[in-house]
């Protein structure tokens, strides 16, 4: 973790689901996006969002349907939609490698930050506890990420119980999730991303 910021740390194992594209320069380089989809041990697939410069694209040899090992940190941004913001949530690739075509799904998030809202802690029709955190992850030089955050069982129960301002870590797995939004035109399905947290803890 660097001097002044927060953890946030992603390592993903999975495949490039399309060609890379450029979409903006950084820091005196092209960066470009692609998706990458790694399973879960249910089956399902989380198609998430990665960013990468280009001499790491280089280096690895990314193309569509390339296995790889990436390494890196969440970033956020709000895009304007219908009046209202949106919240993308893309991985920030450090790291990358290639991979053998049989290694094993990997999808492990590491998170400190301050809550920033009040958490929505519910119950499902079946019983299920869950709580919903807004996560703020400190990068160096005063900016922030915002992370939607997502628990279960006891760890919902505990993070219900979280006020804005308390500095929490965890870690989890960083996921896609589909939901319909309803439009004056009718519903359109749309993609979330949030990281799904398996542990919580107070951070130092």
């Amino acid at each position: 973790m660097q001097s002044g910021a927060d953890e946030n740390s992603v390592e993903l194992c999975g495949t490039a689901a399309d060609e890379p594209r450029f979409t903006h320069r950084s820091a005196g380089w092209d960066c470009y996006s692609f998706a990458v989809e790694v399973a879960r041990l249910s089956g399902r697939i989380d198609r998430l969002n990665v960013t990468a410069p280009s001499y790491l694209l280089l280096g690895a040899g990314i193309r569509a349907g390339a296995r790889l090992r990436l390494r890196g940190a969440i970033r956020s941004r709000n895009v304007r939609e219908d009046e209202r913001c949106r919240l993308i949530l893309t991985v920030r690739a450090q790291s990358a490698e290639l991979v053998a075509g049989n290694a094993d799904p990997e999808n492990l998030v590491r998170l400190s930050g301050s809550v920033c809202r009040a958490p929505v802690f519910r119950e499902t029709p079946l019983g299920r506890r869950v709580c919903d955190v807004m996560l703020a992850v400190r990068r160096r030089y005063g900016r922030a990420d915002f992370v939607p955050v997502i628990l279960w069982g006891e760890n919902a129960v505990r993070a219900g119980a979280l006020v804005p301002g308390e500095r929490i870590c965890c870690t989890g797995r960083f996921q896609s999730r589909e939901y319909v939004k309803r439009l004056p035109e009718g519903e359109e399905t749309r993609v979330a991303f949030e990281v799904s947290a398996a542990g919580l803890c107070p951070a130092d």
